[in-house]
């Protein structure tokens, strides 16, 4: 049984994938193909359509949303986070250690397996669950 309702799911997703997208910079890529479109549309009547596309995606005639995109991007490249490796120690090391055996061995009595105290005979007769 599902946790969310359909709609709610498909809303979550939604929310999952603009957040993926946020972090992995698409938002950039997203904001390009807009400013791309934008120039498309508006050099096509005056170039027509083979040229307006190559006009806009040569690189050499950026419009002021192009401008802008690149310089959003180049100041979040410079106050982006540096990327810190460190050495993680997940094993312990332990200087080896040694027991010294005891100077003297002795050896502790044998323990009695036949004590009086102990009997290993089944009783008789055997006992009757009531």
């Amino acid at each position: 049984m599902p946790l969310l309702c359909p709609k709610l799911q498909q809303w979550v997703r939604c929310l999952l994938v603009a957040v993926l997208l946020g972090m992995l910079g698409g938002h950039w890529a997203v904001l390009q193909g807009i400013a791309w479109s934008r120039m498309m549309v508006a050099s096509t009547p005056r170039l027509g359509w083979k040229a307006a596309v190559a006009q806009t995606l040569d690189g050499r005639h950026p419009c002021a949303l192009c401008k802008k995109i690149e310089a959003g991007r180049k100041a979040e490249q410079q106050r982006s986070i540096p990327i810190i490796v460190a050495k993680l120690d997940l094993f312990h090391e332990v200087a080896p250690v040694s027991i010294p055996a005891p100077a003297a061995h002795e050896r502790l009595p044998a323990a009695d397996r036949f004590h009086p105290a102990v009997s290993h005979r089944p009783a008789l007769p055997p006992p009757r669950i009531a």
